[in-house]
């Protein structure tokens, strides 16, 4: 008896299963094309309705009149059928009674058409129990047929093949259940339906995977159908209903799968998927279906991809390109043919992303399979027709150029050398690099100057054509540099010079009738000046880039001032950053020639073309990039005079070249803080100001950093000249304070300066006068010690009498030679000066010099102080107090 019911139950499965597979998908379909129809005559009989209810605001109101008026109405006569078809709802028939016009008479006021009440948003409330109960009970019940089916096996209560019966009839029950209750409700119907459909996949899903009840083709088509008619289903009745559909469809090859993989198979299944998806992006404008769609094929396809890492016997697999760019263009199709939906920004970005997605996929695929020659023929073909789409549609014109620079990367990233599977050996690739590089350059600036001919944007093809093509030439040298051919690549680089001059010569013609096409015709001359200054540095060395690309700068600022294309002025953003990256990464390779060697070059000629750039821009709105450009030129003049100096110093033969090297960059920092003042007001730039304490300060931290820190000749053996006072320590301590004292007068006469003058003055007049007293006594401690004046810790104390007599007199005399020119300049900050080192020596003359001279030593340091003291006092009262009084 068992056996029997199981038999029953059995063929009862195999028919139900035969009914979803075969006959399921055309009913589905069938009810899709009904609902088509249906919602196209609702919508013309709304039509009508409104137009109806218009003619009623529109009839006037007739002007009263003594005889009452008789309106005729029309006999309606119940043989004659109104042409109004079976399928209206009565609703929309009452509505449209309702919507005949009522003529009044004279004694009935005529009252003013009402108008419709706006919908209420739905609340919480109304989203909780129209739409989101009804999923949740659909998901409710599709998890109680599969927990059904597993407590059934975990029960051993049914057979396999009776359990998948039993699931599937479970799903089509629901199904039936779901198109009666769509005609009650739409969200519960949508729910119910989403729910059969994943009791019917689970129920397949575990025929396939679990008992090996259906072969793994036949398992394959039958998920395949069933997904079509889900997703045929979700067009009648919901997204819902579809995001099923896609999740089962991208499991089904999980789940169905082989130990030989049929790549073919899979990705028609993929592609048919994703149209369907895109379909329902076209009809009804479901984004997020198509972007889950879009999503799940690319996923399998890099799985796919990372397979050939590991086989390369399928490396000639044309399957996955072939699917790729499938996807691509049915994007485009579903965007740009028109559809049922309206077009949105989110539509737009998914199908965008969705092309971006596969030149990234087409990308990898060339890395992984060593960049065969047929993948770049599909990767050609993608790029190229994206491109010829992007003319028609601008809408496409993003993802192309993204997808054009992808391609580029991938070109440049090509190995020279690699090994061919087939040969079981290292092979040269040169010959295939050239081959599609000719091709993708040559096709970019030609095609792009073609298309720039009647384009709604010209200049965005004459970029393509420019840079797309200079990009290409790049790659190819950077991949090829260190092979010979039989033309050179500076003759090369030429040859496309010459070719951007023939098209920016037969551009001129367009540009002085139309303005949309100057852009285009600035960017081919720029080319031009651009690949000559590309050849000179390629016949060189690399560290030259930069210093041709520098070239570029004020070539782009007078095109752009004649042309006066605004765009292009703001290009030079971009060269200045490319000029900086280009110096940094270049190493510096002074060479052993000094002073003419790269650094004048590798740093003059950018910073004159900073310079040059800056002027030509004087007369145009670009004034912060003017800004921008006057401080990186002051910024490389004081790096090259930092490096020179340095690079100077390290090529002689001098005792203790760091000492010198790093004293003189100090001495010359502050000597072009001092120009760029009057720089800058010949000029008229007030950033060269801000520039120029940007420089002094970098000096004095410099100078403190180095000489008056870590090299400070008193704590190392530094060797400081062996002459008096004119040696290493006048000009390395002695100069900088002339200069730091002389920045302070400058910036005490500019009260433009504000609050940043005011203390920049107190600073500099501070370190200049701290730094010539540290001179004083470092000349005074040379003269007793000769070259060398360290300090020795472990041998006692070496200062002599004359030593410390010295000190005081050197610093008397300091301190009066700073009142007379307080006095003279009628600085109140110098005089104060003044009294801090007189006060500081009358203290060393009390406390050192009373306890550790003898003899006339001592009777010479109070002499000499009381002298200058009493000296002091007299200039105070006889000429400092009068000139206060007058």
């Amino acid at each position: 008896m068992d056996d029997a019911l199981e038999i029953l139950l059995g063929l009862i499965g195999f028919a139900v299963g035969g009914f979803a597979i075969f006959v399921m998908p055309f009913v589905s379909f069938i009810s899709w094309r009904r609902g088509v129809r249906l919602d196209r005559e609702l919508a013309a009989l709304r039509q009508e309705v409104a137009v109806l209810k218009r003619g009623v605001a529109a009839v006037p109101v007739p002007a009263p009149a003594p005889e009452a008026v008789v309106v005729s109405v029309p006999e309606v006569r119940p043989d004659v059928p109104l042409d109004v078809p079976a399928e209206i709802p009565a609703a929309v028939a009452v509505a449209a009674v309702a919507a005949v016009p009522h003529v009044p008479s004279v004694e009935e006021p005529v009252a003013a058409p009402a108008t419709p009440e706006p919908a209420a948003p739905k609340d919480f409330e109304g989203r909780l129990g129209g739409r989101i109960y009804g999923w949740l009970g659909g998901i409710a019940l599709a998890l109680a047929g599969i927990f059904l089916v597993k407590y059934s096996i975990e029960q051993g209560w049914l057979s396999p093949g009776v359990r998948i019966g039993l699931g599937i009839l479970f799903g089509l029950v629901l199904l039936g259940v779901a198109q009666w209750m769509r005609t009650q409700s739409n969200n519960l119907g949508q729910a119910l339906t989403a729910a059969s459909v994943a009791v019917l996949y689970a129920s397949l899903f575990s025929a396939t995977a679990l008992y090996d009840l259906i072969p793994p083709a036949l398992a394959f088509v039958t998920l395949a159908a069933l997904t079509f008619a889900a997703i045929a289903l979700a067009l009648r009745e919901g997204p819902f209903v579809a995001l099923v559909a896609f999740a089962g469809g991208f499991l089904t090859p999980l789940f169905v799968s082989s130990s030989e993989p049929n790549l073919p198979v899979l990705f028609v299944f993929l592609y048919l998927l994703q149209l369907g998806g895109l379909t329902l992006l076209n009809k009804r404008g479901w984004w997020y279906q198509a972007a889950i769609a879009n999503a799940g094929g690319l996923i399998w396809a890099f799985v796919s991809m990372v397979g050939l890492i590991f086989d390369h016997g399928i490396v000639r697999a044309y399957s996955i390109p072939l699917f790729i760019i499938a996807t691509s263009w049915t994007a485009i199709w579903a965007m740009e043919r028109g559809g049922g939906a309206v077009r949105s920004s989110a539509m737009l970005w998914t199908t965008r992303g969705t092309s971006i997605a596969c030149f990234l996929a087409v990308a990898f695929l060339l890395a992984v399979t060593d960049f065969t020659l047929l993948n770049w023929v599909f990767a050609l073909t993608l790029v190229f027709s994206h491109l010829v789409v992007a003319r028609l549609w601008t809408a496409e014109d993003v993802p192309a150029y993204l997808g054009t620079a992808i391609l580029i990367a991938a070109f440049a990233l090509w190995p020279g050398n690699s090994w061919d599977y087939a040969l079981g050996a290292v092979a040269t690739r040169s010959g295939e690099i050239i081959g599609v590089g000719l091709v993708f350059g040559g096709a970019l600036l030609l095609g792009g100057w073609y298309f720039i001919h009647g384009a709604r944007y010209p200049t965005r093809w004459a970029a393509l054509s420019t840079l797309g093509s200079g990009f290409v030439f790049g790659a190819a040298y950077w991949v090829l540099r260190d092979q010979q051919f039989l033309l050179s690549w500076p003759v090369l680089a030429v040859a496309l010079a010459a070719i951007h001059m023939g098209l920016a010569q037969r551009l001129d013609h367009l540009r002085r009738s139309d303005d949309r096409y100057v852009g285009a015709f600035a960017l081919h001359c720029l080319a031009v000046s651009g690949f000559i200054a590309i050849a000179i540095p390629m016949q060189l060395e690399n560290a030259w880039v930069p210093v041709a690309w520098s070239l570029e700068l004020p070539i782009i600022a007078w095109v752009a001032n004649r042309l006066d294309v605004a765009w292009l002025r703001r290009a030079i953003w971009v060269g200045a950053a490319l000029i900086l990256g280009g110096i940094w990464f270049s190493h510096f390779p002074a060479g052993d020639m000094l002073v003419f060697n790269w650094l004048l070059y590798g740093l003059g000629l950018p910073m004159a073309s900073f310079i040059v750039t800056a002027y030509l821009l004087a007369q145009t709105p670009e004034q912060k990039l003017r800004r921008v450009l006057q401080v990186l030129a002051a910024a490389l003049g004081f790096g090259l005079i930092g490096l020179e100096v340095d690079h100077f110093f390290a090529h002689i033969d001098v005792a203790d070249p760091e000492f010198l090297a790093h004293g003189v960059q100090a001495i010359a920092w502050l000597l072009v803080a001092l120009a760029l003042f009057p720089i800058g007001d010949r000029r008229r730039a007030p950033v060269l100001y801000d520039a120029a304490l940007v420089v002094a300060g970098i000096a004095g931290l410099w100078l403190l950093l180095f000489p008056l820190f870590f090299e400070h000749p008193l704590f190392n053996h530094i060797y400081v000249g062996d002459t008096a006072f004119i040696n290493r320590i006048s000009a390395i301590y002695g100069l900088p304070t002339l200069l730091s004292l002389g920045f302070a007068a400058v910036l005490m006469r500019r009260p433009e300066l504000g609050w940043k003058g005011s203390i920049g003055y107190r600073v500099a007049g501070v370190y200049g006068l701290v730094l010539g007293f540290i001179t004083v006594s470092l000349l005074v401690r040379q003269l007793f010690h000769g070259g060398y004046i360290a300090i020795s810790f472990f041998s006692g104390p070496t200062t002599t009498d004359g030593e410390l007599y010295g000190y005081s007199a050197a610093w008397t005399l300091y301190g009066v030679a700073l009142l007379g020119l307080g006095v003279k300049m009628r600085s109140q900050p110098l005089r104060y000066a003044s009294a801090v080192v007189v006060l500081l020596t009358v203290l060393k003359v009390g406390l050192v010099d009373a306890s550790d001279l003898t003899g006339l030593y001592r009777v010479a340091s109070f002499l000499g102080l009381g002298v200058a003291l009493i000296g002091i006092g007299y200039l105070y009262q006889r000429i400092l107090f009068r000139v206060k009084a007058e």
